[in-house]
């Protein structure tokens, strides 16, 4: 979630870096963002598909899904290459960084709302396998209710003593969080 966060900006300002009139400004203003967007890429959103999946199939189908996984991943990555040219020859570098930050912003969105998270409060694989239990309707839910606010209490309003929100699986069976 902090990797996508800091993505969106970052691909904003190298769109913008796009405009500067001076081409030395331009290049060091690109190159800069575009070390700082890789660094935000490489640690989260660039591993992270990987690592969740290979947590989230059962061991028994966990080869056949991490096949599929890495499919659809590796296409969506020839898709981007063959496409992204030919946008920027028609749109121009800002455009297509933009359309790329307002993607990359609904995906922040959705993977709040549908991915659980698996970071917090998990120590064993059977505490896993509740969070997956966990229906999607619950989840988003959960992250409305609870995490939401709590987010914004702390983080926003920066307030000190806010109570974290218990854990997925105890939210989903009706516990008190």
């Amino acid at each position: 979630m902090a990797s996508l966060a800091m993505m969106f900006p970052l691909l904003l300002a190298t769109g913008f870096s796009f405009e500067a009139r001076n081409i030395s400004t331009q290049n060091a203003l690109v190159a800069t963002f575009l070390v700082l967007y890789t660094f935000a890429y490489s640690w989260g959103a660039g591993i992270v598909p990987f690592l969740y999946s290979s947590e989230i199939f059962p061991q028994v189908l966990r080869e056949v899904g991490m096949g599929w996984s890495s499919c659809i991943c590796f296409l969506g990555a020839g898709i981007l290459a063959i496409t992204v040219p030919l946008l920027i020859h028609a749109i121009g570098q800002t455009a297509v960084l933009g359309i790329f930050a307002a993607l990359n912003s609904l995906a922040l969105l959705l993977v709040w709302l549908f991915v659980p998270g698996t970071e917090r409060h998990i120590v064993t694989m059977e505490e896993m396998n509740y969070v997956f239990g966990v229906a999607t309707r619950k989840h988003m839910r959960y992250q409305r209710d609870e995490v939401g606010p709590w987010f914004w209490q702390k983080y926003v309003r920066m307030k000190r003593e806010v109570k974290e929100p218990g854990p997925l699986y105890d939210y989903a069976r009706g516990g008190v969080s």
